[in-house]
């Protein structure tokens, strides 16, 4: 529409200013210093409205502790870009309202000329008029009771009456409004008079910033060239006059007939940046207005906003600050083109964000969700952004959105576009987005490989008293299907049960220091190299294993010249060792193992073959050991206890 096209560029600037100045006042917000008067003087009524009783503070804004690992700096650096943000408050719950007549006393009521002073000099003469008093203003039909004279005289008399929030002033024959001031004035009917000009009209509308409803029909000015009155109550789309919508950015109601958003829209056009975003901020006010639950409130209750629905609300500016219960946005189908000014980032509980289909295309402002603390989804499909780097688009957003707190196993951003965040696509982000180095690429993958098994809380981060406890006291460690290609053990020294299966694992460093391994499971590791393992395994040697797994494939794994050298290898220092690769070893290959070490001879072997089959008949799985010395009577099992 002509307010996008004629908005967009402008808008930008406008809004790209230092975030001292990017304020909020009563969901009325400054983005710019130019704004920062426009909307100053309902800020006390608001705080009003917010606090329950007159100057009482805003409430401090909670920092995260959900016991996730938002790193504090980052915690410091938000607090700080939304430094004087004032919480949001939906306009229609603290504006003024027309009443009815008959909710006016009859002292702040005027229905006829003889009540007005015939001057302004002339007030002294009237003792028991008091124009602060005045709220109502009926003077219809004055021509039949004055001269034109005296009507054309009326507008500093009425100005007196300057908090007059309704005025009638219908058949006066009245042909001059713009000396008429009445800055609290919402309701004005000015019809059947003779009002011509639109630069005067514009003046008095102007002065009541608040006005909502404007009646000049039958007057002159509704009979010009691009406003006809007998074609429609409301003038052509290329008429200035239009302009009453950017100096009243509250009226809703012109000559009877309601103003609908698509003249708003032409309105905009004819207007200054600053009326622009006047008309945005009026856009956003009734999107809001309309919405569940804030439509159904008789009373403002931010707590209440759970989940905020805003689709195709040609929506240009948005603030949700003091949501703090909010944890679903929906904005998309907008013209949104900035959202760091959004006050998002002071909903700690905010964790969906629907952006898609808006005009958000300025890297900083998608890197300003890092932000949002608790975020988990976000939707940014079909904003430019997305499409100027689309090789990349994906991983920019991850790369700055790692430290949200994400759930225990997965921090960071879980779904992006409606798509799970993998550990391979967090890794590629480093990598591509952070230009992190190999070394430092294979340490965080690890590292994230740890915190989806244990979980962020359990982990911590690396280089941190946490971490460094956890890896000491850490007895089964199962990293599956990780991606990982290189691994360190050396500070896991308690580990008992170590599973790293389906992997591109080369070496395994410091495996010869796990004094108290008993499962170890390498296989499906295609580029392990088994010389360099089977050499960690009995340097030192490793002798508490029970279970081994080292094949890159099942093939590898059946044959028997793999399964004798790593039997021969292990087994003699590992003395309880039971399978290999999955599979138990078999008597007679233990047998022959031991007959090779030892140089047994036939008797010798015959007679191990009879203790071992007493000890397996005689003892429990767990703990068994088939070493010669072991299986002998009285070693772990009895004679008597034989049956």
């Amino acid at each position: 529409m002509a307010l996008v096209k004629n908005l967009t560029d402008d808008y930008v600037a406008l809004l790209d200013c230092p975030p001292v100045v990017r304020l909020s006042d009563i969901g009325r917000f400054d983005f710019s210093p130019q704004l920062q008067e426009i909307f100053l003087a309902e800020r006390e009524a608001a705080l009003r409205v917010e606090g329950d009783e007159e100057g009482d503070e805003a409430p401090a804004w909670p920092r995260g502790t959900n016991g996730t690992d938002y790193p504090d700096d980052l915690d410091d650096e938000r607090l700080k870009h939304v430094d004087g943000v004032i919480a949001y408050v939906p306009r229609h719950f603290c504006v003024r309202h027309v009443r009815a007549l008959t909710e006016y006393p009859d002292e702040a009521r005027i229905s006829s000329r003889a009540e007005l002073p015939k001057s302004v000099k002339d007030v002294g003469s009237m003792p028991d008029f008091n124009p602060v008093r005045i709220l109502f203003l009926w003077l219809d039909s004055l021509t039949a009771t004055v001269t034109q004279r005296e009507v054309n005289k009326l507008g500093p008399v009425v100005s007196m009456c300057y908090n007059t929030e309704v005025l009638i002033m219908r058949d006066c024959g009245l042909s001059k409004v713009s000396d008429i001031n009445l800055p609290k004035l919402l309701h004005a009917d000015l019809s059947n008079n003779k009002v011509k000009d639109l630069k005067g009209l514009l003046k008095f509308a102007g002065r009541a910033a608040e006005l909502v409803y404007l009646n000049v029909a039958n007057n002159p000015i509704c009979n010009r060239k691009d406003w006809r009155e007998d074609e429609g109550p409301h003038p052509n789309e290329s008429s200035r006059a239009w302009r009453l919508c950017l100096v009243c950015p509250e009226l809703q109601v012109l000559n009877d007939v309601p103003v609908n958003r698509y003249e708003l829209v032409t309105a905009a056009q004819f207007g200054t940046s600053r009326q622009q975003t006047r008309m945005a901020v009026r856009f956003y006010h009734e999107a809001m207005a309309a919405a569940e639950p804030i439509r159904s409130m008789t009373e403002w209750n931010p707590l209440a906003v759970v989940e905020l629905d805003l689709t195709n609300q040609e929506l240009q500016v948005i603030q949700v600050a003091g949501l703090i219960n909010l944890k679903k946005l929906v904005l998309a189908g907008n013209y949104l083109a900035v959202i760091s000014n959004s006050g998002m980032s002071l909903c700690e509980q905010l964790e969906d964000v629907d952006l898609s289909a808006n005009l958000i295309q300025d890297a900083r402002e998608v890197e300003w969700l890092k932000f949002i603390p608790s975020l988990k989804r976000l939707s940014l499909q079909g904003c430019p952004f997305t499409f100027k780097s689309k090789r990349d688009y994906r991983l920019f957003v991850i790369y700055h959105t790692r430290h949200q707190r994400g759930i225990a196993k997965r921090p960071g951003l879980l779904e992006l576009d409606g798509r799970v965040i993998g550990l391979d696509e967090r890794v590629q982000a480093l990598k591509v987005i952070g230009r992190v180095r190999t070394r430092a690429l294979h340490l965080a993958r690890w590292h994230l490989a740890l915190v989806s098994e244990f979980g962020q809380l359990r982990v911590g981060r690396p280089g941190s008293d946490l971490y460094a406890g956890f890896l000491e006291g850490l007895r089964v460690l199962k990293l599956e299907g990780k991606g990982l290609s290189v691994v360190n053990v050396t500070y896991l020294k308690s580990l008992a049960v170590l599973d790293l299966r389906f992997n591109f694992l080369k070496a395994v460093t410091g495996l010869e220091l796990l004094t108290e391994l008993k499962s170890l499971d390498l296989s499906w590791n295609p580029q392990l190299k088994l010389k360099r393992t089977l050499h960690q395994l009995c340097a030192a040697p490793v002798t508490s294993l029970e279970q081994l797994a080292l094949a890159p494939d099942p093939t590898v794994a059946r044959n028997l010249a793999y399964f004798r050298r790593v039997l021969q290898a292990v087994g003699r220092h590992n003395h309880k060792l039971r399978t290999l690769d999955h599979v138990a070893i078999h008597p007679d290959m233990r047998a022959r193992m031991y007959a090779r070490l030892g140089k047994w001879k036939r008797a010798r072997i015959d007679e191990y073959r009879l203790q071992l089959a007493f000890t397996i008949s005689c003892t429990a799985v767990e703990g068994r050991s088939f070493h010669p010395d072991d299986v002998v009577a009285g070693k772990q099992w009895e004679p008597a206890e034989a049956t």
